[in-house]
């Protein structure tokens, strides 16, 4: 199965890969993200090793980000921080059937 992210937040799973065309939203211009292949619980976790937050992120600290006094969630999140929380990642990952 392969999971991808939406790009209105949440995650979806679909048996076959997904061509790029159907993965563009044409209300809003952006696309969702394919996060990998999982054939199991366990796969499925590793998809998502590394990216799991571990705390509630209140400015940037990358030191190429322009928003370094940020004061909120910063706008590079994807590329500064770990992006996905562990209660969601958990309960989209129960949800889905490995048969």
């Amino acid at each position: 199965m392969f999971i991808y992210e939406n790009h209105m937040g949440g995650f979806f799973d679909f048996e076959e890969e997904l061509d790029v065309e159907e993965l563009y939203c044409e209300q809003c211009g952006d696309y969702d993200h394919l996060i990998g292949e999982a054939n199991s619980v366990e796969e499925a976790w590793k998809l998502f090793e590394g990216k799991i937050a571990t705390q509630t992120i209140t400015s940037c600290k990358n030191p190429i980000c322009e928003n370094v006094d940020y004061d909120g969630t910063c706008p590079h999140e994807t590329d500064c921080f770990p992006q996905y929380n562990r209660e969601e990642v958990a309960e989209f990952i129960e949800s889905c059937n490995f048969d």
